[in-house]
């Protein structure tokens, strides 16, 4: 259910044009159930990315509204530049939600997680 609704956000996207098919931010939608965080590091870690690619696919999928921007307190990135985090907050949503209520979110999100679609 999230993944459409990231898909979703993400197609309509930069004034309705959409991203690219191609571009990092749709395989760092498969990141997501995994990583409650991401930072452009991992991102480019995980997806055999340069940093400046990672970093531009965090900004697009926050621009769309999937991510939220924070910046690390007492870390830089570059030099005289401030690290930031991104966080999904529908997907924090979901996992608070599924533990209090105890629906079958988390279980789908374990299965994103192993692969199982």
């Amino acid at each position: 259910m999230l993944y459409r609704v990231w898909h979703s956000q993400l197609s309509r996207s930069r004034q309705g044009r959409g991203v690219r098919r191609d571009a990092l931010a749709w395989r760092v939608l498969d990141l997501l159930p995994s990583h409650l965080a991401l930072s452009s590091a991992l991102v480019s870690s995980r997806l055999d990315a340069s940093a400046r690619a990672a970093t531009g696919a965090l900004t697009e999928l926050a621009s769309a509204g999937i991510l939220t921007r924070h910046a690390r307190p007492g870390r830089t990135g570059r030099p005289g530049r401030q690290a930031f985090v991104y966080v999904c907050p529908s997907l924090l949503e979901a996992t608070g939600s599924a533990r209090r209520v105890g629906s079958g979110d988390l279980d789908s999100l374990s299965d994103r997680r192993s692969g199982v679609r």
